[in-house]
């Protein structure tokens, strides 16, 4: 079964691993995510950025208690 991503999402994707920030990083898998039509072909492909997305976030917040 194929999880069926449109264009937008793909291109969405690569936006993030093009990207060289951890801000841009987040926005651009935030969209992703939000582009990732829901079913169950394309829920490990959801799990798995949410999770990276959450690791991102925590790294953003200590760098900026670290400033």
């Amino acid at each position: 079964m194929s999880s069926n991503l449109g264009p937008e999402a793909r291109s969405k994707y690569q936006e993030y691993l093009d990207a060289s920030s951890l801000e841009v990083k987040i926005n651009k898998l935030e969209e992703f995510i939000s582009l990732v039509p829901k079913h169950k072909a394309t829920e490990k492909i959801v799990a798995q950025n949410k999770s990276r997305l959450a690791k991102m976030k925590r790294e953003l917040e200590t760098q900026k208690q670290r400033e």
